[in-house]
């Protein structure tokens, strides 16, 4: 009997979901994943830094509203990366930032936007529609070139001599005052 309560005990255990989640991560920060509010895990995250400061460097919430009014359920995924320190925390975040905007710097200068020769299209002015090319260091492309701007069309001359109403004129003279033939 005291075998059967103990498996009944460790399977309601296991198939309980945890509502906190907490890791170590490498550089001694805190990674935490909670299905509760933000609110509610950044006191779960509290209580893992106890009596050390903390800084929080990342922070994401996301509430999902199922079902209709009213037996809508929310459920909650809140996220936080932190770090736990005995100081104020800014000395060891700034470190961790200066190497990280310095790699990033790096391979932003490295890593080149397009290659040699490369075109696309574009929209430009006016909604015209035109091409760019990689710029000849790679660093992004040129202007968008729609070619030259279209010629408006030539305005007819008028004629020396008035059309007659036949041929598409006012009607003048004698032919105004005749009915037209059917």
């Amino acid at each position: 009997m005291r075998r059967l309560v103990l498996l009944g005990s460790l399977s309601l255990l296991a198939c309980g979901t945890p509502e906190a989640r907490t890791q170590k991560l490498n550089d001694g920060s805190w990674s935490f994943t909670c299905e509760l509010p933000m609110e509610d895990c950044i006191r779960h995250a509290e209580k893992t830094c106890r009596t050390q400061r903390y800084r929080i460097i990342d922070g994401r919430s996301e509430v999902r509203v199922r079902d209709v009014i009213p037996l809508e359920t929310s459920y909650y995924t809140s996220r936080l990366h932190l770090v736990c320190n005995e100081e104020d925390g800014a000395a060891l975040l700034a470190s961790q930032k200066t190497p990280a905007a310095s790699s990033a710097e790096a391979t932003a200068q490295l890593a080149p936007v397009c290659t040699t020769g490369e075109t696309r299209e574009c929209v430009g002015a006016a909604a015209c529609k035109g091409g760019q090319s990689c710029l000849p260091d790679r660093s992004g492309f040129s202007p968008c070139d729609c070619g030259p701007l279209p010629l408006a069309p030539a305005a007819a001359a008028p004629s020396e001599a008035p059309l007659a109403p036949s041929q598409g004129g006012p009607g003048q003279g004698a032919d105004a005052t005749k009915p037209a033939a059917p």
